[in-house]
C-alpha cells in the first residue's frame, strides 16, 4: 500500500480538535468529531491493506491479529501502566473501584460497553475518568474481529457483492444511529451496531479506490470535492456541541468529508498539499499515542485539582500529551511494532503480564473495598458515612400519614397554617424545618411526591418510560389546599432544572424525563419547558381568589461530582476550606430555562420567588459545599440537601415566612 501523507495529516486534523474539545475549549466545541474521523481513516487503511493482501492471496488472518495487537496494545499498556501510580495516591474508594473496571474491560476491548453502562460521554463526571477514551479503540477491535472473516468468507463472490453488501449494512448501521440517538442515545454513542457506518465509510472508499476511477469523477476536479470534504470537517468541529446528536444523520457531515480527502487528496490538490505539511504530519504520526496521554492527563489534574482547570494548565498538558506522544511513538510503538526487535513470545508474554497486573488491581481492590486506609481517618469518614441520613422525617413510622405523601410538621398543637408542596428535594429539609417551626410555634403540612414536578395535571416520563402517577397526587395535594382555609401560605419546593432540562450533567437527550400535559402534541425536551410554563399558568389559575399567598423557591447550587469527594479532596491536598465551585456563571446557565419559563409565566407578579444562592455562596466564584467541620451540605449526588444543607434554606424559608 503506497503511503499517503495527506492521510496523517487528517490524523492531526482528526487528534487535535479532540483534545481541544476534551480540554474544554468551547471554540472546538465539536471536537467530538475526532473520532468520527479516526474512524473513517482506520475503516480505509485496514480494508485495503486486507484487500491488497487477499488479492495476492498473502493474507493471514494470525497475522492480521498480530500486527493489529503490536499496533494497539504496547502504547496503550504502557499509559495505563503510569496511571497505576496516580490512581493509588489520588482516587478515593469510589474512583478507585470506577477506575479498576475500566483496567479490566480495557484489555478485553470491552470498555465501550463498561462506560455506555456507567457515563455518558458529555457527562461532566465523565472528565474524571482517565480510560474513557478507550471506548473508541474497543468499538475499532470489535469490528475487526468480525471483518476479516467477512472478507475471507465472502471474497470469491467478488468486490462488487463485497461493496453492495457493505454499502447495505451501513446505511442499517446509520438508520439505527438515527434512531437510537433519540430513543437510547447512551448505547449509540458507544456501540459498535451504531458506529460501524462511519468504519464502513472508509471500507467502501477503499473498495471504489480499486477500481479505475472513483465514480467516475475527472481528475481535474479533485481538488474541489476534497476542499469541500476539508470545510464538511471544519464545519463540524466549529458548530457541533454537546447537544448534537452524535452518531446520526449529523454525523455524515465530518465522515463524508473525512471520506472525501481520503479519496480526492493528493499531492496535486490545494487540500492535500496543507495536510501534507512537515508539522500535520508529524502530529498525525504520533496521534495514536498523543490520544491515548490526553485523557489521563486531563482527568488526573481534575481529580487532583478539582476545581475547573486555567487556561496555562490546559496548555501545559496539551504539551505534555504531544511530548509524550512522541516518547510513545518512538519507544515504544515503533520498537513493538518491529518483530526483530521483539518476538512474537516476548510480547505475548509481556501483554499477559501487563493484563494480569490489571486484573489483579480489580480483584484485590474489591476484596480490600479499594483500600481506604490509604487515607486518614477523616478522608474514610467521609467516604463511608451516608449524608442523607436524619435529614427527613420518615412521615409514615414518626407521624403516622399512612400514604406517605403528606405529613404535619412543627408544633403538633397549633393548627397548620403553612402548606409546603414538592418534590423529593423538599422532603430532605422537613427535619430541620421541623425544629424550626416547634421553636416558632408554627405548624405546617408538607405534601411531597418524589420525582412530581409541583404542577398540576402534568404526566412524568422517566427514562425508562416508567410514571408515577404525578398528574393525579398533585392535583389531589393542590385541592387539599385550596379546601383547607387556614393553609394561608403555599410554598413549592422543587429542582426545577431537572424538568426543565433534564439530570444535571446529562446532555444526553435519552437520559432526560419527558412532560406532557393535555395540550401536548409531542414529548421532547422543548415540549418540557413549554408544559412547566402552562403548569404554572394553570396554577395561578387554580390559587386566584383563593386567598393564598404563594412562594415559589428556586434551587440550591448544584454539584457534578459527589460532594463528599469534593470535601475529602480539600483535606486530602491540604486545601482547609469549606467552599468550592459552582461559580455564578453555572448556576446561571443551569437555571436559565427555568428563569426564562418563571418570566413567560409572569410569575413574580402573583407569586414571590425566593433565589436560595446568597445563602449558600460567598461569592459570585464560590458556594460552601459543607459546615466548619465539614459536614457536607448535600447527599452524594450533589443535588439533595442534607441536614446540615438545609438549615441555610430554612432559615431562608423561616425569615420570607414568620418574620
Amino acid at each position: 500500500m503506497k503511503y499517503r501523507k495527506e492521510i496523517d495529516g487528517l490524523r492531526a486534523l482528526a487528534i487535535i480538535p479532540v483534545i481541544l474539545f476534551h480540554a474544554g475549549f468551547t471554540t472546538f466545541s465539536g471536537g467530538f468529531v475526532g473520532v468520527d474521523i479516526f474512524f473513517v481513516i482506520s475503516g480505509y487503511l485496514i480494508t485495503t491493506i486486507i484487500a491488497d493482501e487477499m488479492d495476492r492471496g498473502s493474507f493471514s488472518l494470525l497475522n492480521f491479529y498480530e500486527r493489529r495487537a503490536r499496533r494497539i496494545l504496547p502504547a496503550l499498556f504502557f499509559v495505563i501502566l503510569c496511571t497505576l501510580p496516580f490512581a493509588w495516591f489520588w482516587m478515593l474508594p469510589n474512583e478507585l473501584k470506577q477506575y479498576s473496571k475500566s483496567l479490566l474491560a480495557v484489555p478485553l476491548f470491552v470498555s465501550n460497553i463498561l462506560f455506555w453502562q456507567t457515563s455518558g460521554y458529555f457527562d461532566t463526571s465523565s472528565e474524571l475518568k482517565p480510560l474513557l477514551h478507550t471506548w473508541s479503540l474497543a468499538v475499532e477491535e470489535q469490528y475487526y474481529l468480525l471483518f476479516p472473516l467477512f472478507l475471507i468468507t465472502t471474497w470469491k463472490l467478488g468486490k462488487r457483492w463485497i461493496f453492495t453488501f457493505l454499502l447495505i449494512t451501513a446505511i442499517i448501521s446509520l438508520a439505527i444511529a438515527e434512531y437510537g440517538s433519540i430513543k437510547f442515545a447512551s448505547f449509540t454513542f458507544y456501540m459498535l451496531p451504531t458506529r460501524a457506518f462511519e468504519i464502513l465509510i472508509g471500507a467502501l472508499i477503499s473498495f471504489k479506490f480499486q477500481s479505475e476511477s472513483i465514480l467516475n469523477i475527472k481528475k481535474e476536479n479533485y481538488k474541489l470535492f476534497d476542499f469541500i470534504g476539508l470545510i464538511l470537517i471544519l464545519f463540524s468541529i466549529f458548530s457541533f456541541n454537546n447537544q448534537t446528536p452524535s452518531p446520526s444523520l449529523y454525523s455524515l457531515i465530518p465522515t463524508i468529508g473525512a471520506g472525501l480527502i481520503i479519496a480526492f487528496s493528493s499531492a496535486e490538490t490545494l487540500t492535500g498539499k496543507i495536510l501534507s505539511n512537515k508539522l500535520l504530519v508529524g502530529i498525525g504520526l504520533i496521534s495514536y499515542s498523543t490520544y491515548l496521554w490526553h485523557q489521563p492527563l486531563l482527568a488526573f489534574a481534575r481529580i487532583r485539582n478539582i476545581y475547573p482547570l486555567n487556561t496555562t494548565t490546559l496548555i501545559v498538558i496539551i504539551i505534555l500529551s504531544l511530548l509524550l506522544g512522541f516518547f510513545n511513538y518512538k519507544f515504544i510503538e515503533n520498537t513493538f511494532r518491529d518483530k526483530r526487535k521483539v518476538n512474537l513470545r516476548i510480547f505475548l508474554t509481556s501483554a499477559i503480564l501487563m493484563s494480569c497486573l490489571f486484573f489483579s488491581v480489580r480483584i484485590v481492590g474489591h476484596y480490600t473495598d479499594y483500600f481506604p486506609t490509604r487515607f486518614n481517618i477523616e478522608i474514610q469518614n467521609l467516604t463511608e458515612n451516608n449524608p442523607s441520613s436524619g435529614n427527613a422525617i420518615n412521615c409514615r413510622e414518626e407521624r403516622n400519614h399512612k400514604d406517605g405523601t403528606t405529613c404535619v410538621i412543627g408544633d403538633l398543637s397549633i393548627v397548620p397554617s403553612i402548606a409546603l408542596i414538592g418534590d423529593s428535594f423538599i422532603g430532605k429539609i422537613t427535619k430541620r424545618l421541623d425544629e424550626v417551626l416547634k421553636k416558632r410555634k408554627v405548624s405546617a403540612v408538607v405534601f411531597t411526591k418524589s420525582g412530581c414536578i409541583p404542577l398540576t395535571d402534568i404526566k412524568v416520563k422517566y427514562p425508562d418510560n416508567t410514571t408515577h402517577n404525578c398528574d393525579i397526587d398533585v392535583k389531589n395535594s393542590y385541592n387539599t389546599i385550596i379546601r383547607t382555609n387556614n393553609l394561608r401560605k403555599v410554598v413549592i419546593i422543587s429542582e426545577w432544572p431537572y424538568y426543565a432540562d433534564g439530570f444535571k450533567g446529562a446532555n444526553i437527550s435519552g437520559n432526560r424525563l419527558l412532560l406532557t400535559d393535555s395540550s401536548s402534541n409531542e414529548s421532547n425536551l422543548l415540549e418540557n419547558k413549554e408544559v412547566t410554563t402552562r403548569g404554572l399558568i394553570r396554577l395561578k389559575k387554580l390559587m386566584n381568589g383563593n386567598n393564598k399567598l404563594l412562594f415559589i423557591v428556586n434551587t440550591t447550587p448544584e454539584y457534578l461530582l459527589s460532594p463528599q469527594s469534593l470535601i475529602a479532596k480539600n483535606i486530602l491536598f491540604n486545601r482547609q476550606t469549606t467552599v468550592v465551585h459552582p461559580l455564578l456563571g453555572d448556576y446561571n446557565l443551569r437555571n436559565q430555562s427555568i428563569n426564562q419559563i418563571f418570566s413567560n409565566a409572569k410569575v413574580s407578579e402573583w407569586a414571590t420567588i425566593i433565589n436560595p444562592f446568597s445563602s449558600y455562596c460567598v461569592s459570585s466564584t464560590n458556594c460552601r459545599i459543607s459546615d466548619a467541620d465539614f459536614h457536607s451540605f448535600y447527599e452524594d449526588d450533589g443535588t439533595h440537601l442534607s441536614y446540615f444543607g438545609s438549615i441555610p434554606l430554612v432559615n431562608l424559608l423561616e425569615n420570607k415566612l414568620l418574620n
